[in-house]
């Protein structure tokens, strides 16, 4: 019986810096490595207070919970994989202050057609990351002109 690798995240930033998250490696998780969330939440700023998260592609919700580390008033998690989104959803549980948040187990690329305007993209292995990009551009283009 092959024993499954065991992986952690941390929060860089916020109220829960330095908390971990664990879950179990393999091929079809990637977590967001700590430079690129460190850049990326240089650009959107330290405090999130106000504003919402889209955390698509969950994987290991790090993202997501690192936006909620920071301040954010609501954070969806997307993942289609079940196991993935209920860990997240237990990571959320055992954590000590609650916010706003909602948790679909959807193909991503599905869900977004009827969710507007939210933050980030990390897409996962295989996802077909052009026509995502291509399928947001139409949405923009379409409310820009409404």
């Amino acid at each position: 019986m092959k024993k499954e690798k065991k992986g952690e995240i941390r929060i860089i930033g916020g109220k829960w810096k330095g908390k971990k998250i664990y879950f179990d490696l393999n091929d079809d998780l990637r977590p967001t490595p700590d430079r690129a969330k460190e850049t990326l939440f240089n650009w959107l700023g330290q405090d999130l207070k106000k504003m919402y998260c889209l955390d698509l592609f969950s994987g290991t919700g790090a993202l997501g919970f690192e936006a909620f580390s920071r301040g954010a008033e609501k954070v969806t998690f997307v993942e289609r994989n079940k196991e993935y989104l209920q860990k997240i959803k237990n990571v959320y549980l055992e954590m000590s202050e609650k916010a706003d948040c909602d948790f679909f187990c959807a193909e991503c690329l599905e869900w977004i057609q009827n969710e507007p305007g939210y933050l980030r993209l990390n897409p996962s292995k295989g996802e077909r990351l052009l026509t995502f990009l291509h399928r947001i551009e139409e949405f923009a283009i379409g409310f820009m002109l409404a």
